[in-house]
């Protein structure tokens, strides 16, 4: 038998597609009817001789500058209320307000009224009761006396003027100083009521001590209450 050899070269078809769309296969496909291979070289272009490629440069992305912080300037806090100091023997006591400025500082102290400020005061006493020529006579004599005062307190909230804290000051300072003024004419009560109880006179007995002792005090206590009747100059404290 006759054997037949194909070269490789023979059997290196080419797939041509018609113009109907028809696809056949030939050692050389008509021009343009040539199908693309996996076999042929990618048509990429080649630069000429002496063309020099330049690839562009990538550059990298700056990072985000920092944000600079955001400072919040402190509110400097209110002056400090500076009251003078209140006589060591008065128990002080503070009522607040609630205010946030002039306005409504003067609202709450008109909301108070007649209780805006007070000042109170107790005397006691007590003696030592002694026999003299067969009568009862007064002997050692013990006072106490409780001054007590309630004043206004206010509180300036961050950013209030200086010249109203100073205002508030001095308005409470007037007030402390007129309820001392009323406190004193029971101070004055205190002093004149040891000499006067002492000299009470002897009595026939200590039950009638006692008594002349009582009307004594009560007179003087009387005469103080009378004259601790609140002034009229009390209305020219107000704050404005």
């Amino acid at each position: 038998m006759a054997a037949i050899i194909f070269s490789g070269s023979a059997l290196a078809l080419e797939k041509c597609v018609g113009a109907d769309g028809k696809i056949s296969y030939r050692d050389r496909c008509p021009a343009g009817t040539r199908a693309p291979s996996t076999t042929d070289e990618q048509l990429i272009p080649k630069p000429s001789p002496g063309t020099t490629i330049i690839k562009p440069e990538i550059q990298p992305i700056p990072a985000p500058s920092p944000r600079a912080p955001i400072t919040v300037k402190p509110v400097p806090p209110p002056p400090a209320v500076v009251l003078a100091k209140a006589p060591a023997d008065v128990q002080l006591d503070y009522y607040d307000l609630d205010a946030s400025d002039h306005a409504s500082l003067v609202k709450a102290l008109n909301a108070r009224g007649a209780d805006l400020v007070r000042s109170s005061w107790k005397l006691s006493y007590q003696y030592k009761p002694g026999r003299e020529l067969g009568r009862c006579v007064v002997g050692a004599v013990t006072t106490k006396l409780e001054l007590a005062m309630t004043l206004p307190r206010w509180s300036p909230p961050p950013g209030t003027p200086p010249e109203l804290v100073e205002r508030w000051a001095r308005y409470v300072n007037a007030l402390m100083s007129h309820q001392n003024s009323r406190l004193e004419r029971a101070r004055a009560f205190e002093r004149a009521l040891k000499p006067a109880l002492a000299a009470v006179p002897p009595a026939v007995n200590c039950d009638v001590l006692d008594v002349e002792v009582y009307e004594v005090y009560a007179e003087l206590q009387r005469q103080a209450q009378a004259r601790d009747v609140e002034p009229a100059d009390t209305a020219k404290l107000v704050f404005e």
